[in-house]
């Protein structure tokens, strides 16, 4: 890539200049529309549930006969609420999600352009590309999920291996839990030993987090290859969807560690979240951001429309094509 990371997101700030609210609003109508059908329809029912519990509560610690003949209702009444909360769920998954992904690559591809964004745009996949589209964002899915497979396998073993070294000899459990009273200055009383096993667990947490964690970058790195999918779907259109992962796994081919690197490099826009309140009102900008550079990303890894086959000139000038076709027709010399 010719291009450095400052470069690419300098382009997206001057991208994102006069069209950053029509932006986010697309942005802000996918974050809606997946609230709503994942979470939203729960949040909505969540005070009629609690009463739910609640009467089921107070007719097993009453036994009163009338609380329970109720209890059967509102039973059925809470596996019916709950069925209906994981129907619409699973038609989010499988109807909307990949519809609003591949109409949020539209925008910004669009954004980078030169267009100002539209909220229309996002739903132009169900009338344009709606197989294709699940295709896609699922095959996409689908392989980045049986990556994870290896590196689940991977963790369970390395936590097992972890777990294995401190049972095999108790006195390096002996040591921990030593350091871990000598740092807290406990002493050896009952709720001293409580913090202590608490100590104990909460570093054995630590540690397979931090296993996890170093696996999770090989695995960044190997699905990386499956990011630009959507964006050469919604560009190349004739394209099967499985040509369309292939071309992204193709295109990545020595850009994943640079995509990871560029990834990396919005870890302390995160830690802004870190600030209360003011934290989470950042991820309006860091989001949208991130997200138009890796558009810049893929725009300077995507191969160059092919010229050669027509004899174009460099500058896609066509003036020699029409003056060589006059030689043909004409006969060399017919200027003169």
């Amino acid at each position: 890539m010719n291009i450095t990371f400052a470069e690419l997101k300098s382009q997206a700030r001057e991208q994102m200049k006069g069209k950053f609210g029509a932006l986010f609003l697309c942005f802000l109508l996918v974050w809606g529309i997946t609230f709503i059908c994942t979470r939203g329809f729960s949040l909505v029912l969540l005070p009629r549930l609690s009463d739910m519990w609640m009467n089921m509560f107070d007719a097993f610690s009453s036994s009163s006969i009338d609380m329970l003949e109720d209890l059967e209702g509102d039973a059925m009444a809470l596996s019916s609420y709950s069925n209906l909360a994981n129907a619409i769920s699973l038609a989010y998954w499988f109807l909307v999600y990949p519809m609003i992904s591949v109409g949020l690559s539209q925008v910004l591809l669009n954004l980078t352009y030169g267009d100002v964004p539209t909220a229309s745009t996002v739903f132009e996949p169900y009338k344009t590309k709606f197989g294709k589209s699940i295709g896609t964002v699922w095959l996409k899915r689908i392989f980045e999920l049986l990556w994870l497979i290896p590196f689940y396998f991977g963790a369970i073993v390395c936590v097992g291996i972890m777990i294995g070294i401190f049972a095999s000899d108790s006195s390096r459990v002996d040591r921990l839990s030593e350091a871990i009273r000598d740092a807290f200055e406990l002493g050896s009383g009952l709720g001293d030993a409580i913090y202590t096993v608490i100590g104990l667990v909460f570093t054995f947490i630590l540690l397979t987090g931090l296993i996890i964690a170093a696996l999770m970058i090989p695995y960044s790195i190997i699905i990386s290859k499956y990011a630009m999918s959507l964006y050469v779907m919604n560009e190349r259109p004739e394209l099967t969807s499985t040509q369309c992962v292939d071309e992204s796994k193709r295109m990545m081919q020595g850009h994943r560690w640079e995509f990871f690197i560029l990834k990396l490099s919005f870890l302390p826009w995160f830690l802004l979240c870190l600030i209360p309140f003011v934290g989470y009102l950042s991820l309006i900008y860091i989001i949208p951001y991130m997200q138009v550079t890796y558009t810049n990303f893929y725009h300077n890894i995507k191969p160059a429309p092919v010229q050669t086959e027509f004899q174009y000139a460099e500058a896609g000038d066509i003036t020699q094509i029409v003056e060589t076709a006059a030689d043909n027709i004409m006969g060399e010399g017919f200027e003169q």
